[in-house]
């Protein structure tokens, strides 16, 4: 999932979020970009369906951060 909370969710929106990666938890890897855990709460609108969300997401996981500077060539 790439450019996660570009545009605000709404409450409908973060449900459905809530879904997706409940449904996806333990099932298979899923890559999200562009929001640091922090950001989350507000992203949805509500700090208990984020909190429930990063429970999935965090669980056995991999975290990978960079600068967001663009490389030079």
């Amino acid at each position: 999932m790439d450019e996660i909370g570009y545009a605000p969710f709404d409450a409908t929106s973060a449900q459905i979020m809530f879904q997706v990666v409940s449904k996806r938890h333990e099932e298979g890897s899923l890559i999200i970009t562009n929001k640091s855990d922090s950001e989350w709460g507000d992203m949805l609108g509500s700090s208990i369906l984020a909190t429930a969300i990063l429970d999935r997401l965090l669980h056995q996981f991999c975290l990978f951060t960079t600068s967001g500077a663009t490389p030079t060539v």
